[in-house]
């Protein structure tokens, strides 16, 4: 199936909600909910109003962190995965190392995904089997083959 159009939402989705985190970053952080290292703040739930707010669109269902489903989950049907802010501890004491996520599943499997990592403006966007790309440009592995001389990172 071609899911281009679906990954072109999802990253309009994810630039728009990245824009919004971005200009929010140097703000005040309003908490919300705070137990342990689980934090929710206002600009995660602002963030996930813009994402949902744009994937409305597809007529798809959604499983997103902060409200929950919405639509119809089920195998046969895909769905929007969202997280809005990935790293809220990270955002809330100035840590630049959060992004916005959004991928597409089908019937349990990852058809698509979207990371904006607002804070470097870097967008990845990818889609199995067909490529990936930072911010429009094609994403290759190494052709390295020999580990010490590969650099891994996760």
């Amino acid at each position: 199936m071609n899911w281009q159009p679906e990954l072109d939402l999802a990253t309009r989705a994810a630039t728009a909600a990245a824009s919004f985190l971005r200009d929010a970053f140097a703000r005040d952080k309003h908490v919300l909910a705070e137990e342990g290292r689980d934090i929710k703040l206002q600009a995660d739930r602002d963030a996930e109003a813009i994402i949902l707010d744009i994937l409305r669109e597809s007529g798809h269902a959604v499983l997103a962190e902060e409200s929950g489903e919405s639509g119809a989950l089920g195998d046969d049907a895909p769905a929007w995965i969202v997280d809005p802010l990935d790293g809220a501890m990270n955002y809330k004491h100035g840590i630049p190392m959060c992004c916005v996520s959004i991928a597409l599943s089908l019937a349990g499997r990852p058809v698509l995904g979207v990371i904006d990592d607002f804070n470097r403006a870097e967008c990845y966007r990818g889609i199995p089997s067909k490529g990936a790309w930072l911010n429009d440009q094609p994403m290759r592995a190494s052709k390295t083959t020999d580990a010490a001389r590969a650099i891994l990172v996760t």
